[in-house]
């Protein structure tokens, strides 16, 4: 298979992919427990049949994958390469930990059918975990899990380097045609450490003494919706100075507009890699219990559900990404290496 995909010959790429599932076919068969040793002869002939496949199909197409590397060396200085793609062996961690890595590729180059492939990979794999981790699931369904897994780490394997080729030449002429990174403003380049510090430390020096004089002072407990709202105005209040003395703009935060599709993709692809973790954490540590600043909301009024859904969905990676990111970060920046 790697032979077919270096040359692009797609019959390698074929034997090599069915020898890998002849092998991993006779893995999973004798490895079952249900078997009980009734198919242990099966998945033995699978494996062997497989090994030899492999060997046979490796040594009979070696002196034709040697000529094709010389012949695709000459014809390399009249093509557009990209740099060497490297992101396809991230697909090779284990237990489809990588299959996502297609849709790298599918977002550098705007090939819409990569990014699928890879999210599809995805969602395989953390469908596979979640039937293989529950706890009441039966043997069957353990089984099913561990299969889907497994096709999801071999889809990802696959897809990526049969596509790595087309990629490297799609990403030489987008690098060519790719528009230049957005710079920092000049105005956001003057921005001193010393304020952003400064409005960092004030501002939660307010929160505090608001919280001690609503507390302890007048006995009002804030819910946490409020509490996240007025933390947020607080921050949002320190830029006041900055914009009344310097004048600020979202520019000089660093708020750009974004390729829809491809921001789309890459919040799809954090979404499915915070679930597998989620999954793979639960599964690991099993917490016994959940308790949060958030567990006694549903039980508020409705007003303080509402408010505490928009302060922490909404309110809260707005300002943080204004404040932390686009103050105290490019502060730290103008003086700072990354």
């Amino acid at each position: 298979m790697v032979a077919g995909v270096r040359c692009e010959v797609r019959r390698w790429t074929a034997w090599g992919i069915l020898w890998s599932t002849l092998a991993l076919a006779g893995w999973i068969v004798g490895l079952s427990e249900p078997t009980e040793g009734a198919y242990e002869p099966v998945s033995l002939l699978l494996v062997i049949v497989a090994w030899v496949g492999g060997l046979g199909t490796t040594l009979a197409i070696r002196s034709s994958y040697k000529r094709r590397l010389v012949s695709r060396s000459a014809e390399a200085p009249a093509r557009i390469e990209g740099p060497r793609a490297r992101w396809p062996w991230l697909s090779l961690l284990p237990l489809g930990l990588g299959a996502w890595a297609p849709a790298v590729a599918g977002m550098r180059c705007g090939v819409r059918r990569w990014t699928v492939l890879g999210v599809l990979w995805s969602a395989l794999a953390l469908a596979g975990w979640v039937l293989a981790g529950a706890h009441s699931a039966g043997a069957q369904t353990e089984n099913l899990g561990v299969g889907l897994i497994v096709l999801a780490w071999i889809g990802g394997i696959v897809t990526s380097f049969v596509v790595r080729s087309s990629y490297e030449r799609r990403a030489g002429r987008y690098e060519l045609e790719r528009t230049p990174w957005p710079q920092p403003t000049a105005r956001s380049r003057e921005w001193t450490v010393r304020y952003a510090l400064i409005a960092y430390v004030l501002a939660f020096a307010v929160v505090v003494a608001s919280a001690v004089v609503l507390y302890y002072g007048v006995g009002v407990r804030l819910r946490v919706g409020a509490g996240v709202l007025i933390v947020d105005v607080i921050l949002l209040g320190s830029l006041v100075p900055l914009k009344l003395k310097r004048g600020l703009t979202r520019r000089d935060l660093g708020l750009r507009s974004a390729p829809a599709a491809r921001s789309v993709g890459l919040v799809v692809l954090a979404l499915i890699a915070y679930i597998l973790i989620t999954v793979l954490w639960v599964a690991a540590v099993r917490p016994t219990s959940a308790a949060n600043s958030l567990a006694d909301v549903r039980h508020q009024s409705t007003i303080n559900v509402v408010l505490a859904v928009f302060a922490i969905a909404v309110s809260a990676p707005v300002v943080e990404e204004i404040f932390f990111r686009g103050l105290l970060y490019r502060s730290l920046r103008n003086r700072l290496p990354v």
